[in-house]
């Protein structure tokens, strides 16, 4: 499994798409790592960070809306304008870390 790893500071999203764990950035350079979404989640401040999906891993700081979509399903809307799925069990603990 290849991993695209770019600066902290830069970190708008991880996802994983297929067996590729792939991370999306404003900017950065990008290098290459082999780590799992598991790894990232245990390394990455819990704080600033959140795992809305089985495949995806937020900067809570990019963090401006989140939109009902189909019944019980959510997304997540970014600041870059991006939208990231949030499962039904991750919408209810985002809720609560978010004070919403």
């Amino acid at each position: 499994m290849e991993v695209i790893f770019a600066l902290f500071q830069h970190r708008i999203f991880i996802t994983l798409r297929g067996r590729r764990l792939c991370e999306d950035v404003y900017k950065g350079d990008l290098l290459s790592q082999e780590k799992t979404m598991n790894y990232y989640e245990s390394v990455l401040n819990a704080n600033d960070f959140f795992r809305t999906h089985r495949s995806f891993i937020v900067n809570l700081k990019e963090l401006t809306r989140i939109e009902p979509m189909e019944k019980n399903s959510y997304v997540a809307v970014l600041r870059s304008g991006k939208k990231v799925p949030v499962s039904r069990t991750s919408y209810s603990q985002l809720k609560e870390k978010l004070g919403i």
